[in-house]
C-alpha cells in the first residue's frame, strides 16, 4: 500500500494479523505522509495486531532510534503489539523489544533470547 496515494486498503489491513510500517529519517523524525497516516486513520483499528517499524537514513546516530520510538507510540495508541526482532547477531540494529503472541515466533525469541521451552 502506497500511504503517498491514499490507497490503504482497510479489507486487507483488518484481516492482516501484523502491520510493517518503515519509513525514511527526515530531521531525526518520520515522514510528513507516514505522520499524516496516522493522524488520519483513527477509523482502521489495527488493536491486538502484532506491529513492526524500520527505518532508513544515512547514519546510524542520525535519529534511528527517535524514529524507531516516535512510530512505536503510534502503534502503542493504535493498540498494537510491537515488535522489533529477535536476531541478536544482527550488526548496527537499534532493538526496541519483543512482544510474544504465545506461538512458534515466541518459542523460537525465547531460544534466542536464552529463555527455557515449556
Amino acid at each position: 500500500m502506497d500511504i503517498w496515494e491514499n490507497e490503504t486498503d482497510l479489507g486487507f489491513l483488518e484481516q492482516s494479523d501484523a502491520v510493517i510500517f518503515g519509513t525514511p529519517v527526515y530531521f531525526t523524525s518520520l515522514s510528513w505522509e507516514l505522520k499524516r497516516w496516522f493522524d488520519n486513520s483513527s477509523r482502521i483499528s489495527l488493536k491486538g495486531k502484532l506491529g513492526s517499524a524500520f527505518v532508513t537514513a544515512k547514519s546510524p546516530g542520525g535519529g534511528v532510534d527517535t524514529t524507531i520510538m516516535e512510530m512505536a507510540r503510534h502503534m502503542l495508541l493504535k493498540g498494537m503489539l510491537v515488535f522489533s526482532g529477535t536476531e541478536l547477531q544482527a550488526a548496527r540494529q537499534f532493538q526496541i523489544g519483543t512482544a510474544g503472541i504465545g506461538n512458534d515466533m515466541e518459542v523460537r525469541a525465547c531460544e534466542l533470547l536464552g529463555g527455557q521451552k515449556e
